[in-house]
């Protein structure tokens, strides 16, 4: 059984660390910079991942199979990540996100551009582009919902861009944009796979900010008390999973290797817990009740920590008593930086994209302690 997903990615080999199980990965021959994993309901891809590459002459996009035998406890051997079954030359991209589960996605690079590609099976075929759509590197991207075509841009120089992708791309219209003077690192939705109104962004300034996505005004502002401090990167987290309590909370990543609990009720962090050794680049929280670790992040220091609040026992009224008493344990490590992160919650899978050209696979069963290698 094989599934679908989307990287970035020059040329240098990572040692692993010793004393510890040999991980699951794939070694590319470019550097990966970010990955996605295909839609998920779009069987006829299950075999399919996309790749995208920074190599030392020219950047690509490519598709390829990908063997996930590794998840009834077999090892894929590299012959696996079979020969690509498309490839599309592009500039460096910075993030990509798919539109739909037919292939469409959209690519942001560090010229500010947003491009709208569409997968078929033997070509990647540029449908749209809209040239400078921000005025620096496309930081992030995330769709509005499922097979949306509102798509959340954030760029280095701080601007915010909701964009209808049959629309802007096309006119060069930007209808609903914002600028706060400031680099964002990050964006992410308040409710994980949901609608919902309210986004967060994080970045330069210690500026952590939840956002009413129809006016595109800040509804609260967090502080860590620290200006010179940097969020780097962001994931909601939700608490009281399935319950009527259940809040919608917020992890942020910092410059400094920092992880930060929020509560949008307050402005304060319920939880600081230093994680990483250098930035933190990209984390993501796996839904469902009774998980050790929720929250995966990976960073500049070359590792890939899991981590788990204890105590998270949230209210819905005003008040919400917590002492989260974190954990976190090392699931992957390389000499370079781990850049991007991505769940596949059918195969209950993480891919990761990593510096050393490798694209690492890591089953959430593994995370937990329950089986597989990790």
């Amino acid at each position: 059984q094989t599934t679908m997903a989307v990287a970035l990615t020059g040329r240098m080999m990572a040692v692993e660390p010793t004393g510890t199980p040999e991980p699951v990965f794939y070694q590319c021959t470019d550097t990966v910079r970010t990955v996605r994993w295909w839609r998920e309901k779009s069987p006829e891809n299950v075999n399919k991942v996309i790749v995208g590459t920074s190599g030392e002459l020219e950047n690509e996009i490519r598709v390829h199979e990908v063997d996930f035998s590794f998840t009834q406890g077999k090892k894929p051997k590299e012959e696996h990540l079979k020969k690509p079954l498309a490839i599309k030359k592009c500039l460096d991209v910075s993030d990509i996100q798919f539109v739909d589960d037919r292939g469409k996605f959209v690519a942001g690079n560090s010229d500010g551009d947003l491009v709208l590609y569409q997968c078929e099976e033997k070509k990647i075929k540029e449908l749209e582009r809209k040239t400078g759509l921000h005025k620096a590197r496309v930081s992030a991207i995330r769709v509005e919902q499922p097979n949306s075509s509102k798509i959340l841009s954030v760029c280095e120089a701080g601007d915010i861009i909701l964009s209808d992708v049959e629309y802007e791309l096309k006119s060069g219209e930007k209808r609903n944009a914002v600028s706060i003077k400031c680099p964002i690192h990050a964006v992410t939705w308040a409710k994980p796979d949901d609608f919902c109104t309210e986004f967060y962004t994080a970045g330069l300034g210690a500026r952590l900010i939840m956002w009413d996505v129809r006016t595109l005004k800040p509804v609260t502002k967090f502080s860590c008390g620290t200006p010179s401090f940097a969020f780097t990167s962001c994931a909601a987290q939700r608490s009281g999973e399935g319950s009527s309590s259940a809040v919608n909370m917020v992890v942020a990543g910092s410059d400094e290797g920092v992880l930060q609990l929020w509560d949008p009720r307050k402005t304060e962090p319920l939880a600081s817990h230093p994680l990483h050794d250098a930035p933190v680049w990209d984390m993501l929280t796996i839904p469902g009740a009774g998980l050790p670790y929720s929250v995966v992040s990976c960073g500049d220091d070359g590792k890939i920590m899991a981590t788990g609040f204890k105590n998270l026992t949230m209210q819905s009224g005003p008040e919400s008593i917590l002492d989260p008493k974190a954990s976190s344990k090392l699931i992957r490590m390389e000499q370079l930086p781990f850049n991007s992160l991505h769940y596949n919650n059918h195969l209950k899978c993480i891919v990761a994209a990593c510096d050393s050209c490798r694209i690492h696979l890591i089953p959430v069963p593994g995370i937990t302690g329950k089986k597989f290698w990790i």
